[in-house]
């Protein structure tokens, strides 16, 4: 678990994303404590989105998620809870790319969302 900016991160504390030192001045903690609440709250909504839906590739979850979400954005999350073990590849590709599902850890983690 880390603290920045006097706030604790909790479930994506442990994943690539902002992050500040303990020297770094007020200002740029609390500005990687915001861009790591975004950054989990996108992620948060696609693994959300996978369990509520089911599986789907990220053209199908971009548009699941609605407007502001393009297969990019999905992917790059996808990508990162893939490294969290919370999703994985269901071993179906199509024209549109591999298809994903969250993991029993994933399922188990959307508690915490």
């Amino acid at each position: 678990m880390i603290v920045v900016g006097g706030e604790q991160l909790d479930m994506f504390a442990t994943t690539p994303g902002p992050r500040a030192r303990r020297a770094d001045p007020i200002t740029s903690q609390n500005a990687a404590a915001r861009m790591a609440k975004w950054w989990a709250t996108q992620a948060g909504q696609v693994l959300r989105e996978l369990i509520r839906g089911g599986p789907g590739n990220g053209h199908q979850l971009a548009r699941r998620l609605g407007p502001g979400w393009t297969n990019v954005k999905v992917c790059r999350r996808l990508s990162d809870l893939s490294r969290q073990q919370l999703v994985r590849h269901t071993g179906q590709v199509s024209d549109e790319g591999h298809q994903w599902s969250a993991t029993a850890k994933g399922l188990a983690r959307v508690g915490d969302l």
